[in-house]
């Protein structure tokens, strides 16, 4: 009878109308997302500064990565203590960042070699750590250079380009100093000096 056909439009529409809404909501999602990221960094001077240890730090976002990413990455951790001043989960952001960047830098017809390292160092004012994430990946063009640590630009249709901006941020609350060297069709390091405590 009619009823049933009624019946069979109605779970149509409830059908599509419920897929729309799961789309909708996800939508809604990555916007909440994106003006949660741009609240934070506009926030971000309230920073903390606690000890941390820099070595366990790097060694996790690897670890993570590792295992969402399904990639090998090579760490070299210099045999010293690494404790520094600084905000241990923005600190973990920043890596995963870098990671995340150095994976995706990478031609899928290519196999991705990835390593971390980390240096002790001295300088004029006292002892500090350089860390490095290399990859074998595209490199940056030229005309890119200046806004990488800009916010809001991004080269990468996932993600709100905010990443570098924040891992600026982070390590110059710490007193560092961050930057990259890239060559084209041979790969980037990302790295990050930071006085030790």
């Amino acid at each position: 009878g009619r009823r049933s056909e009624d019946g069979s439009d109605d779970e149509k529409f409830a059908r599509k109308f419920s897929q729309t809404t799961i789309t909708l909501i996800e939508q809604v999602d990555a916007l909440a997302r994106i003006a949660n990221e741009f609240s934070s960094f506009g926030r971000m001077p309230t920073h903390i500064r606690e000890e941390v240890d820099l070595h366990r730090v790097i060694s996790e976002a690897v670890e993570l990565m590792q295992a969402e990413e399904n990639v090998s990455i090579s760490l070299r951790l210099d045999a010293s203590e690494a404790l520094v001043h600084g905000d241990r989960e923005a600190l973990r952001r920043v890596y995963i960042n870098f990671l995340k960047n150095a994976i995706q830098a990478v031609p899928e017809e290519r196999s991705a070699v990835i390593e971390v390292s980390t240096a002790i160092m001295r300088n004029e004012k006292g002892p500090f750590i350089e860390s490095r994430v290399r990859d074998n990946g595209n490199g940056i063009a030229r005309n890119l250079w200046d806004r990488i640590f800009v916010p809001s630009f991004s080269t990468k249709t996932s993600g709100t380009g905010l990443g570098l901006a924040i891992a600026k941020k982070t390590v110059e609350n710490m007193d560092g100093e961050i930057g990259f060297d890239t060559r084209l069709d041979e790969g980037t390091t990302f790295w990050i000096k930071v006085p030790l405590v």
